[in-house]
């Protein structure tokens, strides 16, 4: 995925004061050294993806997640049904590139794979009480140790935090969720208008436009491509074409926010 140099400023009809110049090009820099250090359960943030990540979160929508987006093997992608051998011999499928956004918060997150705040009162204090009991330590999803454990252990771990979600549901709703709740929605208005905006000007196809993915409230992806195209059985040709137009409109995405971040 192409991706353009962060500290290069965008054309614009009239110059720009120096000093804001400036003042945004230390404000990126500082961002994507922080987008630099984040060591995510599945590695760091990938060099593909990194400049829109930045430009998202330049622009305040902040993320959690993020992948440049892949050409895969079909048995090799977990998200995926398992097909027949037969069917998908020489074939693959496109994994679509993607920023997950996401409203920041200052407590301890409740889920191992998504950043969010626990939900019901006394969520938190039911769930460390039967992990340590069970032998876990709730850090250790966290940091490096929880990136050894097994599937059985992260089945586990899920297993524990879902029956004690479902105990809590009578106690109502944390404040804290309720905040994250209403920030996640202005971050979705927020993202909504970027990306029709932005699709405004492209000549492309309906399958491979930007898109808002994900439940009002909650996280959300910007992401590209449908169901049914991510879905689809290409050759590798037809897979790898797919692919570079998805990952351009992302890429192009990205200096369309930065573009607003410059100006604003």
């Amino acid at each position: 995925m192409p991706s353009r140099d962060l500290d290069s400023t965008p054309e614009q009809d009239a110059p720009l004061d120096s000093s804001i110049v400036e003042a945004k090009r230390q404000q990126l820099s500082t961002i994507r050294d922080q987008i630099d250090n984040i060591q995510a359960m599945d590695g760091p943030v990938e060099d593909g993806i990194k400049p829109v990540v930045v430009a998202c979160n330049a622009v305040g929508l902040f993320s959690n997640a993020s992948c440049e987006g892949h050409l895969v093997i079909p048995h090799n992608n977990k998200f995926m049904p398992r097909l027949p051998l037969a069917m998908i011999k020489n074939k693959y499928q496109v994994f679509r590139p993607f920023v997950s956004i996401c409203a920041p918060f200052t407590g301890d997150p409740s889920s191992v794979w998504v950043d969010k705040p626990f939900k019901y009162n006394g969520l938190k204090e039911l769930t460390y009480t039967r992990l340590r009991r069970a032998g876990f330590d709730p850090q250790e999803r966290m940091d490096e140790r929880g990136l050894k454990w097994t599937d059985k252990q992260f089945e586990q771990f899920r297993e524990i935090g879902y029956h004690a979600h479902c105990e809590c549901e009578k106690n109502g709703l944390t404040q804290e969720y309720i905040d994250w709740y209403r920030n996640n929605e202005d971050l979705m208005i927020k993202a909504t208008a970027h990306v029709a905006e932005f699709n405004s000007s492209r000549d492309i196809s309906p399958d491979t436009k930007l898109r808002i993915d994900g439940t009002w409230g909650d996280s959300f992806l910007i992401t590209s491509i449908t169901l049914e195209v991510r879905d689809r059985l290409f050759s590798k040709n037809e897979g790898t074409a797919c692919l570079d137009a998805v990952q351009t409109e992302m890429t192009d995405f990205g200096e369309f926010l930065l573009n607003k971040f410059f100006v604003s």
